[in-house]
């Protein structure tokens, strides 16, 4: 995949009020947006989408963005992944720097937090 091609982004958030935050931010000339609620469906999906970058909430229906983590990182390790939490605690930090995840966000969205990583992937070539 060329540089000039769309990237796509798994949003997994059952909070509309992040995902419609995460999707006012996001270029739609640049990025395919998927939007997921639960963690079982990106779970599900993982595998079948040609993936760029990973958003996923802390706080899912059934199991938790945390909890799914050591899933999702064996089954597309090179995939960069966010966490967005409303929880900036020193433990929920911990948790998610002991999962190797590539950074995190907090709630409300930090907008140029985040456009800055998605420039980032913009630039990156996709690797299968």
């Amino acid at each position: 995949m060329h540089s000039g091609s769309k990237k796509t982004i798994l949003i997994a958030s059952d909070d509309k009020t992040t995902t419609e935050c995460i999707l006012n931010i996001i270029d739609k000339e640049q990025f395919n947006a998927i939007c997921l609620r639960k963690a079982s469906e990106v779970l599900l999906n993982i595998l079948d989408v040609d993936l760029d970058l990973l958003i996923i909430d802390t706080e899912l229906s059934g199991i938790s963005g945390i909890e799914a983590m050591p899933i999702i990182k064996k089954l597309r390790p090179n995939v960069p992944i966010i966490i967005v939490s409303s929880d900036n605690s020193f433990e929920v930090g911990q948790q998610i720097a002991e999962l190797g995840i590539w950074s995190n966000l907090n709630k409300p969205i930090e907008t140029d937090k985040l456009e800055c990583f998605l420039s980032y992937v913009q630039m990156q070539s996709s690797t299968a």
